[in-house]
């Protein structure tokens, strides 16, 4: 191999590692300015920057002031000394003439609409209004427990569901409206004593016989037509109570059932309950307020537009230790059903001050002990 060759060699592997070194060297310095990005902004700034003093000079219509306190002003970059606000900047010129302040006002802060409304600034007509204390409390729609029904099975033994007339949990359901139908064997033995003791002139009998159909949901008009007709009956119709919807149903038709099993569980939702938890500090309001029938106002997210009016029923007893906060009732009227159980709402109740007695039992002795 000649020494030319050898020459050619070496320069060609020379200019491939001199071009592989260019291309770690230019990704080197990418990521240096990638990594180091801003330390070199912050030099770049600061070098090109001009100085407090060139600025001024360089910007002789412009001022600094403070927003906060308009009679603040400086011809340079600063802070405010009462509210250490950075000033703001502005051109000479531009501070509009103000009308002339009334005595005793320092100054006037002016707003545009836009902020009025995000700091959420209301004004109202200065008038004479009552002393109140307003509590907000939020709770949820509940049950009145004294409109809830539980319709079980009465007579005694085993008893058949030979149909069941409302066979959907929420159906509405009126008062008096045949629920189920039931076949006993109790009742079959107890309507035949009835008519033997009857037939035989047992007054003794009867009335028992009478006392426990009546027990069973059977009226007298029922027992009466029984007496009139001889005939025995054979199954039990069970009638709703009261006025409401269905909120539970326990049975399938063709179930036996023993006395007492559950059939249906009925709510008559015309009033409901609010339940919302009041803090602490607001116990001293809630005194004789249960006794005074104090109103509130509730609403709920499904209508937020709408308010329904109630009074305050029951203050529970006690605390709960976790939140430091009392559960509170509201009776509420819902003639339309549109509160329903599980509802979100917000309680609303004003307390006159003049029901409060926020002053000391001595109070009177210690203004008299003071000028005297």
């Amino acid at each position: 191999m000649s020494s030319q060759n050898i020459f050619q060699r070496l320069y060609l592997l020379g200019k491939i590692w001199l071009a592989r070194l260019r291309f770690i060297a230019v990704l080197v310095a990418v990521g240096g300015v990638i990594a180091y990005w801003d330390t070199i902004n912050a030099y770049y700034e600061k070098w090109m920057r001009p100085l407090v003093g060139q600025e001024t000079a360089l910007s002789p219509d412009t001022e600094y002031w403070c927003p906060m306190h308009p009679t603040i002003v400086r011809d340079h970059p600063d802070k405010c000394p009462i509210c250490a606000m950075p000033l703001s900047r502005r051109k000479k010129g531009d501070k509009e003439q103000d009308e002339a302040l009334p005595p005793g006002v320092v100054s006037r802060v002016q707003l545009t609409p836009y902020k009025v409304a995000v700091a959420g600034i209301e004004t109202a007509e200065i008038s004479y209004q009552s002393l109140i204390h307003e509590i907000r409390a939020v709770g949820f729609v509940e049950f009145d427990e004294r409109k809830l029904a539980r319709i079980t099975a009465r007579p005694t033994g085993k008893s058949r569901i030979e149909k069941l007339y409302v066979n959907v949990t929420g159906q509405i359901v009126e008062k008096g409206e045949p629920l189920a139908e039931l076949y006993s064997p109790d009742l079959v033995v107890t309507v035949k004593n009835l008519l033997d003791a009857r037939q035989n002139g047992n007054r003794d009998y009867e009335r028992m016989a009478r006392d426990r159909l009546r027990l069973w949901g059977i009226d007298d008009e029922q027992i009466d037509k029984i007496v009139q007709t001889g005939k025995t009956i054979t199954h039990l119709i069970i009638r709703s109570p009261i006025h409401g919807h269905v909120i539970k149903k326990y049975q399938v038709e063709g179930e036996y059932v023993e006395e007492g099993a559950r059939l249906y569980d009925v709510a008559d939702l015309s009033t409901v309950w609010i339940e919302a938890q009041v803090y602490e500090d607001d116990l001293p309001f809630l005194k004789d307020a249960v006794d005074k029938k104090l109103p509130v106002t509730a609403t709920a997210k499904a209508f937020p537009n709408r308010q329904f009016r109630g009074t305050i029923a029951f203050v529970h007893p006690h605390l709960d230790a976790a939140t430091r906060t009392l559960m509170v009732r509201f009776d509420m009227d819902n003639p339309h059903h549109e509160l329903r159980p599980g509802m979100y709402a917000a309680v609303t109740f004003q307390v006159p001050i003049t029901q409060l007695d926020l002053l000391p039992p001595d109070a009177d002795d210690q203004r008299k002990q003071k000028y005297h």
